[in-house]
């Protein structure tokens, strides 16, 4: 499993995209584990496009985005857990960083310009943001498993709200596992 980006403008500051994919050229080495988790995570980066879109048309707080998306990751606990034949306690927590944040040149700032739960203002008119949906295996450190197998899957593209607008600003797809293996 690697995570890969790629960003088509000088320094991401235009249509960047990471996401996790299995080196193989042989579909069927990806396991169920990963199947699951991969359409878990595609599901979740839906979500988190269409919840912003919403924030943005209802004019709600910047803080509503990440709750939103805690509660998606804990609706989903129990479901996900039978899938793979396991317990996860926490879900939510496991989803990474903020959902939300930075992009370009202050990405490397994430923790100065997040929509955070702590982010109670208003959006701004224009804003140019990564849209981050992240799963990861472990819990404070990698001692301590909780998705037996599972390092870290993540999809993130970059988005920008033009007023009530709201885009990604790339049409690769969510899930580009289909063109590992052959050339394109």
């Amino acid at each position: 499993m690697v995570s890969i980006g790629v960003a088509p403008k000088r320094d991401g500051l235009c249509g960047a995209q990471r996401i996790s994919v299995v080196c193989t050229k042989n579909p069927s080495e990806i396991t169920d584990q990963h199947k699951v988790l991969a359409n878990f995570l595609e599901g979740a980066f839906q979500f988190s496009v269409e919840e912003f879109e919403r924030i943005v048309k209802e004019k709600l707080p910047g803080n509503t985005h990440e709750k939103s998306m805690i509660q998606y990751y804990k609706d989903r606990e129990e479901e996900i857990g039978k899938k793979l034949g396991i317990s996860i306690q926490q879900f939510s927590e496991l989803k990474g960083y903020v959902t939300s944040h930075n992009s370009g040149y202050t990405e490397c700032q994430e923790m100065y310009g997040a929509l955070s739960e702590k982010f109670n203002g208003e959006l701004p008119e224009n804003l140019v943001l990564m849209m981050d949906v992240g799963l990861k295996g472990y819990g404070e450190d990698w001692s301590q498993v909780r998705i037996p197998g599972l390092d870290y899957l993540v999809i993130e593209k970059t988005l920008i709200k033009e007023g009530e607008q709201v885009r990604v600003l790339n049409h690769l797809p969510a899930n580009v596992q289909e063109l590992v293996g052959r050339s394109v």
